[in-house]
């Protein structure tokens, strides 16, 4: 069922928080700009046009292209929608947990541009003609998604159930709190778990809640051995899902990327337009899950197998059974960095345009708060419980690649143009570090980002044509490739980013303009893992968790309100 390394990873990064991986360092250093709407319809395909707003981002030269200054804001919206549902196992036909196709959406609405440049003429026939100063902000990515998923797990005793799902979230902190005492009897109050130790005692987090929360119990007899709240014990010291349980994971991704461009350009004899950035990174980013397990109640018989005995102070057995069981993750991403990119935009012949940048790798601080809680409810509601994790921090930085872009525009009898970039980007050059000295090692993270990922490839193409002077109508297309080195995951699912853009606008002969665009993304289908297998003492997988696919689209509209002077 796990078909590559990279799903492994996710499932890690799914379970604890604060736990870096290679795929964050990809996601925090990947960008699909947005822009003005104007970029935006061409397929932000404007490393050799320039001229507009949206271009200094992609080409800072952009800017020494408009022979004016020019300000504009541009207002939008995204509306990310996902469809989610189980994976089959080798072999099977049928999904293997959270059997149901459901849908989720999730809207926001998106600054992707606001800014001006300004254009000082020389009062020079050749050389620098131009000088132009721009003051930019543009979105780089978004980052929206929200993920609904849902079936129900199978008992082991119904035969029926062979190819269901026969594992339990509650099974899985069961096994991972093998070994460890009970966190409550080391005396750690919740909100002094981090101050007091808890780390140092070797005790995950995970273990501390599900512990306290009353997803998982000492066996009958043991003090370092648990079942989960969802199964039941088995004479052979094996546990065993009870009964029918039905589960449901949901998860939301919100937050952006943006840069604060500061940027200066030249106009060469009107031949050779150069320019430079220097840009502040901005960067939010959220995310929160929850997984709840209940008992499925279509049959007596099943509610019936949920029945648990507890021990009572005085030695006593007290029967009650268990209902439901919820657990939860929150952590947010605060950070700022900064980067420079240089540019050149040439017309060596009438109506041909060629463009070069580089880009130097950005340097980011990253700020990351993260907490967990976990709950369970029982009929009997003296064993039903809750618990929170305190609220912690951890500071790290990132460094992304480098990137080099190429692109090249022809103009067609004043009437349009086509345009088309090549960006290229190495993302094994990027790298984790700690914020403060001998604050985490990322050793193993940073060994991970040279073994699995390698160059990533975005092809943008973009036209435009003109009817009439006043109004353009714009078309793109953006294709981005998979950066990670395993080939085998790309047999499984879309690895590519694809996008398809459309868009008109409107010039007045004064100074007004206005222009409107829609983009419409299919992004890369991904694997998530609520929980991850089960493992004996030896390390063999004897229980394997559910993974869910999903494949997601994002939709973005804006308008560009814009004037030159």
């Amino acid at each position: 069922m796990k078909k590559t390394i990279t799903i492994l990873l996710i499932v890690s990064s799914g379970i604890a928080a604060s736990a870096q991986t290679y795929l964050d360092a990809y996601n925090f250093s990947f960008n699909d700009y947005l822009g003005t709407a104007r970029s935006v319809a061409m397929g932000n395909a404007l490393t050799a046009v320039g001229g507009d707003i949206g271009s200094v981002a992609i080409n800072p030269a952009g800017s020494a292209v408009a022979g004016y200054s020019q300000v504009s804001i541009t207002p939008g919206f995204s509306v990310s929608n996902t469809v989610s549902q189980g994976t089959a196992l080798s072999g099977e036909s049928s999904p293997y947990g959270f059997e149901n196709q459901l849908k989720s959406s999730r809207a926001r609405f998106t600054l992707p541009s606001v800014g001006a440049t300004f254009n000082f003429n020389t009062r020079r026939s050749r050389g620098i003609k131009n000088v132009s100063l721009g003051f930019i902000y543009s979105t780089s990515n978004v980052y929206l998604n929200s993920l609904n998923a849902s079936g129900t797990s199978g008992d082991y005793e119904n035969t029926f159930n062979t190819g269901r799902n026969m594992t339990t979230i509650s099974g899985y902190f069961a096994q991972l709190a093998s070994g460890y005492y009970p966190p409550m009897a080391s005396g750690y109050s919740a909100s002094a778990l981090d101050a007091s130790g808890a780390y140092d005692a070797g005790i995950p987090w995970e273990v501390i809640l599900a512990y306290r929360g009353g997803l998982i119990a000492t066996r009958s007899g043991a003090d370092n051995v648990y079942v989960g709240a969802a199964e039941k014990a088995l004479d052979n010291g094996d546990n065993a899902l009870a009964g029918l349980i039905n589960q449901n994971y949901s998860r939301l991704t919100t937050g952006s990327k943006g840069l604060m461009i500061f940027n200066l350009g030249l106009n060469i004899s009107d031949y050779v337009y150069i320019g430079a950035n220097l840009s502040l990174v901005t960067l939010t980013y959220s995310y929160s899950d929850s997984f709840r397990e209940s008992v499925n109640t279509d049959s007596p018989a099943n509610v019936a197998k949920f029945k648990q005995e507890f021990i009572g102070e005085g030695g006593e057995i007290i029967e009650t059974r268990f209902d439901n069981l919820r657990y939860r993750q929150f952590w947010k991403d605060r950070g700022t960095g900064i980067n420079a990119k240089f540019g050149i935009i040439g017309r060596p012949v009438a109506g041909l345009r060629l463009g070069l940048t580089v880009q130097t790798p950005t340097a980011t601080t990253i700020k990351e708060t993260y907490s967990y809680d976990a709950q369970s409810q029982y009929v009997n509601a003296n064993f039903s419980s809750s618990e929170e994790s305190p609220s912690d921090k951890f500071t790290y930085k990132l460094r992304s690649p480098w990137v080099f872009g190429f692109g090249v525009a022809y103009t067609i009898f004043d009437k349009g143009l086509i345009s088309a970039d090549y960006e290229l980007t190495d993302y094994s050059g990027m790298m984790l570090s700690s914020a403060v000295s001998d604050d985490g090692d990322f050793s193993h993270v940073n060994a991970d980002i040279s073994d699995l990922m390698g160059f990533g490839h975005t092809l943008r193409v973009g036209a435009e044509y003109k009817p009439i002077p006043a109004v353009g109508i714009r078309a793109g297309f953006n294709y981005i490739s998979c950066a990670e080195k395993d080939t085998i995951f790309g047999k499984y699912m879309k690895t590519q980013t694809l996008s398809g853009s459309l868009g008109a606008g409107y010039s007045s002969p004064g100074s007004f303009f206005v222009d409107a665009a829609v983009r419409l993304t299919f992004q890369p289908d991904s694997y998530y893992c609520p929980y991850g297998d089960y493992h004996d003492a030896t390390g063999r997988v004897t229980d394997l968790a559910p993974e869910i696919l999903t494949k997601s689209r994002l939709l973005s509209a804006m308008v560009t309100v814009g004037w030159r002077f």
